[in-house]
C-alpha cells in the first residue's frame, strides 16, 4: 500500500499511531452536538434551528459550516409539504 501510495512505510506507521489533531477533535463534538440538538427535534431542525441553538449553549459555528458538517455526516431534516395536493384522478 505504501508503494501505491508513494509515501515510506515509517511515515505510515507514524500517522497510524498519531493522535487526533485539535481541529479532528472539535468537528467530532461539534457533530455529536449536531446529532443530540437533532435528535431532541425529532429529527425535523434544519441547518438554521440548529446553529440557533447551538448559539444558546455557546457555540459559535456559523450556519453554512453546520449545514456543511450536516451534509458531510448525512443528518437530514424532515420536509413536510407546504400544500396539500388538490388534483383527484379520476379513475381512467
Amino acid at each position: 500500500m505504501c508503494g501505491v501510495l508513494n509515501v515510506s512505510v515509517s511515515c505510515f506507521y507514524r500517522w497510524l499511531i498519531s493522535p487526533e489533531s485539535p481541529g479532528e477533535l472539535r468537528v467530532k463534538l461539534l457533530v455529536e452536538k449536531i446529532k443530540k440538538v437533532h435528535k431532541a427535534s425529532s429529527y425535523i431542525y434544519g441547518s438554521p434551528r440548529i446553529t440557533a441553538e447551538l448559539h444558546k449553549t455557546g457555540d459559535q459555528v456559523s450556519r453554512s459550516y453546520v449545514a456543511r458538517l450536516m451534509n458531510r455526516y448525512g443528518i437530514r431534516s424532515k420536509v413536510k409539504n407546504k400544500y396539500g395536493s388538490t388534483l383527484k384522478l379520476v379513475g381512467i
